[in-house]
């Protein structure tokens, strides 16, 4: 009761102090300010795993807009209907990889009910070509945190982490974590409002004299 009192986010090892870390440095200054999360995948187990995680965590799958889903028809193939979590593995079979994720993604940021979003490629020889740069400067259009756990062929990860970390989009190796560190940000921002209250409140209290 303590530690959350003062903002205090727990940790179980080192490990995971350094992840935090780094989330947190790299979201600080646009926390989740809201438990309604958009999954964007290559997978449907990885969409269907990280769900899971966020139910034991209190994080919430965001119902996405009449609007947003209309957007994603644009590209989505007809037989696919769009829903989250957002498999895009068939999509970007069609348009590939840079088209649909942008696409995607600034469709669903765009979305009043969209809070964050976690993003769950796929590293390997496939995506050579494409342009993550533009991917990070949509992500950095809106007020809204996207972690991305990435897996897949290791000597490939530099391709995508570095683009993404120097945009302040952490990039983890283990989906537990990427989804603890969206809850601990949620959890901040939650302890600053608090804390802000408290001080709006001790303000007014103060006679004047």
């Amino acid at each position: 009761a303590m530690l959350r009192q003062y903002g205090v986010t727990r940790v179980d090892d080192f490990i995971q102090l350094l992840n935090f870390c780094k989330g947190h440095s790299m979201l600080r200054d646009k926390p989740l300010k809201g438990k309604r999360i958009a999954v964007l995948t290559q997978t449907g187990g990885s969409g269907v795993t990280c769900s899971d995680q966020m139910g034991l965590l209190g994080l919430e799958l965001a119902e996405y807009s009449p609007e947003t889903i209309a957007r994603l028809k644009e590209i989505f193939p007809a037989w696919l209907e769009p829903k989250n979590p957002t498999d895009i593995w068939s999509t970007l079979e069609q348009h590939g990889l840079t088209k649909t994720q942008n696409h995607c993604l600034d469709a669903i940021l765009a979305d009043p009910n969209v809070d964050g979003v976690l993003n769950l490629p796929i590293a390997f020889d496939f995506f050579d070509d494409t342009d993550f740069q533009s991917f990070v400067e949509i992500a950095n259009k809106y007020d809204k945190p996207v972690v991305t756990w990435l897996i897949g062929d290791e000597h490939r990860f530099e391709k995508w982490v570095k683009p993404f970390e120097q945009g302040n989009l952490p990039v983890f190796r283990d989906l537990v974590t990427c989804v603890r560190v969206m809850r601990a940000s949620f959890d901040w921002y939650q302890w600053t409002q608090r804390a802000a209250e408290v001080e709006r409140s001790r303000a007014q209290s103060v006679p004047i004299p």
